[in-house]
């Protein structure tokens, strides 16, 4: 009976050779396809830029397409429509009594019903100047942001005073306006109460040439015009009802302090 034994520097050798193979051969597993190409997307709310679905905070998002839908023509028509707004600072303002009427014709947000100074309002994730006078409830004006120039709104539905501070304690509503558009757009409105007064006409005027793609630049610009007309106490019946002379004598002085005696 006979036996063959093999060396044992040769499997040695051999178990040697098959690691280095191992070692110098190209991962291809862990290189990603060449034409794969992941979708970014920025969600007002976080410092740090991640994808939609990782976010923790709820992010309601208002696109183009919804705006034209339900006919909004302003900021302020927008704002109105959240589920999450409430009392807002309207046109109805302007409609103001005693004081020095300070905030005529402002338009503020108003999310949580917090209030309007804690409710943080931006433009393509970058804040803007308040409102010039604040009055009671400092905020940013909805009239400054033309709604032909809005491409989409994002709002957090939650508190985010930690990233921003105490005027986010109510939420962020981030406008983002459109970056690449091409063409000219005209908008037109007008309405009015069944009994007269208050009514609003607005218009604008977009336009843009220009591909970021092919060219490298797109130019933006958008005209806005708006009007509303005014609301005499004498324009509604039941104001003879509420017999101001007698129990309200302070709504008849544009200036109720100290200006009103009986």
């Amino acid at each position: 009976m006979s036996m063959i034994r093999t060396p044992r520097f040769a499997s040695r050798a051999t178990a040697q050779a098959v690691l280095l193979c191992l070692a110098s051969a190209p991962a291809w597993a862990q290189q990603p396809p060449v034409d794969a190409q992941l979708q970014k997307v920025e969600v007002t709310g976080s410092a740090i830029k991640r994808q939609e679905s990782e976010t923790a905070l709820p992010v309601q998002v208002l696109t183009r397409q919804d705006i034209v839908k339900q006919g909004l023509t302003t900021a302020a028509e927008i704002v109105a429509r959240l589920s999450a707004s409430t009392n807002n600072l309207t046109d109805g303002g302007s409609v103001a009594y005693g004081g020095f009427r300070d905030q005529m014709g402002m338009n503020g947000a108003n999310l949580r019903g917090i209030g309007v100074s804690s409710t943080l309002v931006l433009l393509n994730g970058r804040r803007m100047a308040n409102f010039a006078s604040p009055g009671d409830a400092a905020g940013v004006d909805l009239n400054n942001i033309p709604a032909a120039a809005i491409q989409r709104v994002e709002i957090l539905l939650d508190g985010a005073s930690a990233l921003y501070g105490s005027d986010a304690i109510g939420g962020v509503i981030n406008f983002i306006t459109r970056k690449d558009y091409q063409g000219i757009e005209l908008n037109a409105s007008a309405g009015n109460s069944s009994e007269g007064g208050g009514g609003k006409r607005t218009a604008s005027i977009a336009g843009g040439f220009g591909d970021l793609t092919r060219d490298g630049f797109n130019v933006f610009a958008v005209l806005d015009l708006q009007k509303t007309s005014p609301l005499n106490a004498s324009q509604r019946k039941f104001i003879d009802e509420l017999e101001i002379p007698k129990n309200l004598p302070d709504l008849l002085s544009s200036a109720s302090f100290p200006g009103n005696w009986s």
